[in-house]
């Protein structure tokens, strides 16, 4: 899997003053190449706390391209691109706030958390940070410099892959049972995330894994059921499981569809849905009939089989 890895260091504690973004280029599975720039930061003032950090000032950078003078030279690596980091929501959400500043669009990416992944794949470890996890696996780092966190990161995955013997995005994700986050142009996000371990048999987990039922409407998709459903609630979350989906206990920004059981009180998911919804999220408020009609008849029939 080709995929590019990235770091930001930034100035203070404003998401736009990014002040350094290292790269590093994955090819066939191996490092091809990494590369940092300096970025003159939106606002221009370091907090001294980040400069203890990673040790730049504002004399390092006050020649430095804005973020929208560089973009034109990076965006490319970027557009169609999986794109790796470590702690992804941080590096993510630099890179979203500094180009929306500048009135620049968002490519259209797939995310990886190496985070999240090495979460999974090393559970023992006191802590999953990235020196943590850099020094369990013998990569050499140089800790908050944008270079050289760039290519631990990619380090990281690379070692993951080629441990489990995995080739693809797909691979990863079913494997790590991990949905890859994404970024679109037209401003959509969703985070990268963990698929949570269900009270379900463990065969219900070799199915997503396996991808054997996955269906179009569900998949990658995110669900809370809230209420008393008519069917058993397990049997709703084997559906969204089996069809490749994620059950969510709570609703979020990028939860997908909120499934309402029989009427009764007032819902406080439906009311946080609502109000996500007024913020622009997309969530769809459904009920139990409309769920089941998200399905195609080869999962219907796997979660529901006629007698």
């Amino acid at each position: 899997m080709d995929f590019i890895a990235i770091d930001f260091e930034t100035a203070n504690n404003h998401p736009t003053s990014a002040c350094s973004i290292g790269l590093a280029f994955v090819r066939d599975g191996a490092l091809a190449g990494h590369t940092s720039y300096l970025i003159r930061p939106e606002p221009f003032y370091f907090d001294p706390f980040t400069t203890a950090i990673h040790g730049l000032t504002e004399r390092d950078v006050f020649q430095a391209p804005t973020f929208a003078q560089l973009w034109p030279q990076i965006s490319a690596h970027f557009e169609n691109a999986v794109v790796a980091a470590h702690n992804a929501p941080f590096d993510i959400g630099v890179l979203r706030s500094t180009l929306a500043f500048y009135g620049l669009p968002l490519p259209d990416m797939r995310l990886l958390c190496t985070v999240l992944l090495s979460r999974r794949a090393f559970p023992a470890l006191p802590s999953h940070r990235l020196n943590v996890v850099s020094d369990a696996l013998g990569i050499s780092l140089a800790h908050h410099q944008a270079e050289s966190d760039a290519i631990a990161c990619a380090g990281i995955l690379c070692h993951l892959m080629r441990q489990n013997h995995l080739q693809t995005l797909g691979d990863v994700k079913r494997h790590f049972r991990v949905f890859p986050g994404s970024c679109s142009a037209s401003g959509g996000y969703r985070p990268c995330r963990l698929q949570p371990s269900y009270p379900l048999p463990g065969s219900l987990l070799e199915a997503w894994e396996s991808g054997e039922a996955f269906c179009d409407s569900l998949y990658e998709k995110s669900f809370v059921f809230s209420g008393k459903l008519q069917m058993p609630r397990a049997k709703a979350m084997e559906a969204v499981i089996r069809g490749g989906g994620m059950v969510q206990s709570c609703v979020s920004s990028y939860t997908d569809y909120l499934v309402l059981g029989v009427p009764g009180r007032q819902s406080s998911q439906k009311s946080k849905a609502l109000t996500l919804r007024q913020r622009g999220s997309a969530i769809q408020i459904i009920d139990e009939q409309a769920f089941l009609s998200l399905m195609d008849a080869k999962l219907f029939q796997l979660c529901f089989p006629q007698k």
